[in-house]
């Protein structure tokens, strides 16, 4: 039974520890898969991956999380985010903690802060979830496509933006009721597919539009709705003026096809990761006035995952639909190794 990659998580705190969210016949139907390799140096410039765990879902599995040191979140085809204790001494202790089904679609993206956890959905919502409880505690509405990306800005769980579809990123204020907390919004001119930003640097954001370009925003510096009504439309569930950006700070047209995923860290702020449906992945300089540093052929199908690990500053992994993940260490010419799914 053949699965596809989706997305690709390093584990943030155990050295060597790599998830994989992967799906069945391209996550239209059939199982998802969560696995976890454990990566190690083999000597020689070279990598060894071996399967230290597989969880099965019962529906596609489109992005994975990790949750503290032995949790793993999954979110799934049929709307639900499962989280699964991932004890590795034991292979079979698949155990599903907490299951959550309050998406009526597709649940498609996750991210986490210390003490919440934040999901994106094909039914245009983000709902957030606090880890301690186990309950639903808000839902974020106002986009009118589905998003793709959330990302908390630190690890305070105030503040959290969202990317989507209907070619916006939103900027959510938690500290704010309601409505009010939809307090900016940068509007492209293609669907956003995918967003990073820099771990220190909470004032810029970078969007992977579909159009194959990755834009980089300063949230500090917005126009208002006054400087660009003619160019805006008010939120249906936001009578207040919200300010909102339209002028890009840097443009990279930087793939073919669409940008599904992007990650910045590694050694240093300036290095980013973009990931592509034309079946490349790119490591970029952002610091360089040609900050393109490499551009990789290594998948055959789309590439639809990518991300640093947080411990080795330059190795990172990507996942395709051509059932594979690439472990690259940049140190080593960018040597890889390939695991199956």
């Amino acid at each position: 039974e053949d699965y596809m990659g989706f997305q690709v998580a390093f584990h943030p705190s155990r050295d060597g520890l790599l998830g994989c969210a992967a799906s069945q016949h391209f996550g239209l139907l059939g199982k998802g898969l969560g696995i976890i390799w454990s990566v190690e140096d083999a000597g020689e410039g070279k990598l060894r991956a071996r399967v230290a765990k597989k969880i099965f879902t019962p529906d596609s599995a489109f992005d994975i999380c990790w949750v503290g040191s032995d949790l793993l979140a999954l979110a799934c085809g049929d709307g639900h985010v499962r989280i699964y204790s991932v004890g590795l001494e034991n292979n079979n202790a698949n155990k599903c903690l907490l299951d959550f089904h309050d998406h009526k679609k597709e649940a498609c993206a996750l991210t986490v802060s210390t003490s919440t956890l934040a999901s994106g959905s094909w039914d245009h919502t983000c709902h957030l979830y606090d880890l301690h409880s186990g309950v639903r505690t808000r839902t974020l509405r106002g986009h009118t496509d589905t998003i793709h990306e959330v990302r908390f800005l630190d690890n305070n769980s105030k503040i959290i933006i969202s990317a989507s579809g209907d070619r916006s990123a939103v900027v959510w204020d938690l500290r704010m009721d309601g409505s009010a907390a939809r307090t900016l919004a940068v509007r492209t001119r293609a669907e956003v597919l995918s967003m990073s930003t820099p771990p220190r640097d909470p004032t810029t954001i970078l969007l992977g539009g579909g159009d194959g370009r990755i834009r980089e925003y300063d949230i500090r510096k917005p126009l208002t709705v006054n400087h660009i009504s003619s160019r805006m439309t008010h939120s249906a569930h936001n009578s207040k003026s919200i300010r909102e950006w339209h002028v890009a700070r840097e443009v990279l047209n930087a793939h073919d096809l669409g940008v599904r995923s992007l990650d910045i860290g590694g050694d240093g702020e300036a290095l980013m990761l973009s990931a592509s449906f034309d079946m490349s992945a790119c490591v970029w300089d952002m610091s360089r006035e040609d900050p393109m540093l490499a551009r990789l052929d290594h998948h055959t199908e789309i590439v639809h995952g990518i991300g640093w690990s947080k411990i080795r500053k330059r190795r990172f992994a990507s996942c395709s639909w051509d059932e594979t993940v690439a472990i690259f260490d940049a140190t080593r010419a960018f040597g890889f190794k390939e695991a199956n799914l």
